[in-house]
């Protein structure tokens, strides 16, 4: 198989796979494995579409451009360094929300926790944000059969168990939406489609093409199964979870299967921390044109300066990153979509994308008045 097919899809499915990962089965716990699925299968892909979307339009300009710069050429001057700022917020809280995780996965491999262990992830973390194509191409490869051999491993030992939550549960409202945020935070790998494209363009002028398209899909559909195996391993051994998954295990799980899912845990959230990182340095630097020493510096100490002012609770930030801030990314993302591609055959078929998004941020805004 194609190398950089697989780079590329390893790359975008460790973007995906983080901090969300976490969220989903007490998410699907609360609505029902029927709806779960549903739910999971639904947002893969719409997360499929709108990652393809977002690829398209980084095709129409030069291999050095990121989001700020599109957002500024599809959707005007003003409006567009706006969005940029906006992308740049959301992609800060996002990496907050892995240091959150970070203390727990430590505490159970090598018993550091509190500041300690969020001062090593954020060393191992920001090391890697600064790694060359090839060299990320690598990592996320080996990461991703990593955490796939440890959900494998795991699943394989909850077949021994029985799954005891029901498929639907009494329906209203909140339950409806309730799978929307930490879904839209979970599936969301935008951040990594620029290195995903980049892999692409090395390809071709190395006379070694794929499919950009099958690439992209391939790594949002390979983090929903790793999603589903991990969701029904973790019901099955933990009939009723926690809130992040892994310690309401004690106690019912071998300390082996612990130490797995807490390596599971540490990888899922350290690719994607320096992906995100990569990312947001790519936009300070490529697009806004921010000196090399100032991209690092915001990428670096931003997260941990929010972390230690008071975002820490893992649940509310889930929901309300993935119910409004990813959210909002996707509309605009569709909007710069239907502004570089208004002749496409699907360009009414973004109205459902838009449909979702809308009702997403109106739900949250909604729960945060309650």
């Amino acid at each position: 198989m194609n190398k950089d097919f697989i780079f590329a899809s390893s790359l975008l499915a460790n973007t995906i796979i983080g901090a969300g990962i976490f969220s989903l089965p007490f998410v699907f716990h609360a609505v029902g494995m029927g709806y779960g699925i549903l739910c999971l299968l639904s947002f893969a892909t719409l997360y499929s579409a709108l990652h393809l979307m977002y690829a398209h339009i980084l095709q129409t300009g030069e291999k050095n451009h990121r989001f700020a710069y599109f957002a500024e050429k599809y959707l005007g001057r003003g409006l567009g360094r706006v969005v940029a700022g906006f992308i740049l917020v959301e992609l800060l809280l996002v990496l907050t929300v892995y240091l959150i995780l970070a203390p727990s996965f430590f505490s159970i491999l090598l018993g550091i926790s509190g500041s300690a262990a969020i001062l090593l992830f954020w060393t191992l973390g920001s090391i890697f944000i600064f790694l060359n194509l090839e060299e990320l191409g690598w990592v996320a490869t080996v990461s991703l059969f990593s955490i796939f051999a440890i959900v494998a491993i795991v699943f394989q030992y909850s077949t021994l168990h029985e799954l005891t939550t029901p498929l639907f549960k009494q329906m209203n409202i909140v339950t409806i939406m309730l799978p929307f945020g930490p879904l839209l935070f979970a599936l969301n790998g935008r951040p990594g489609i620029s290195k995903v494209v980049d892999i692409w363009r090395k390809a071709k002028n190395h006379a070694t093409p794929f499919l950009l398209g099958n690439a992209i899909i391939a790594g949002t559909l390979i983090s929903a199964l790793i999603y589903f195996l991990f969701v029904v391993s973790v019901l099955k051994l933990s009939p009723v979870p926690s809130e992040d998954a892994i310690f309401g295990l004690f106690g019912v799980m071998p300390m082996w299967t612990i130490i797995c899912l807490g390596m599971l845990g540490l990888l899922a959230i350290w690719t994607s921390y320096f992906m995100i990182g990569a990312n947001i340095r790519d936009i300070l630097r490529g697009d806004l044109h921010f000196s090399s020493i100032t991209s690092a510096f915001f990428v670096l100490f931003v997260p941990p300066a929010l972390y230690f002012l008071g975002v820490s609770q893992f649940i509310k930030a889930i929901s309300f990153i993935g119910g409004t801030l990813l959210s909002l990314e996707g509309i605009f993302i569709v909007m710069m979509w239907r502004r570089a591609f208004p002749k496409s055959r699907l360009y009414h078929v973004s109205l459902v994308l838009y449909l979702v998004f809308l009702c997403a941020i109106i739900y949250q805004v909604a729960q945060f008045f309650t």
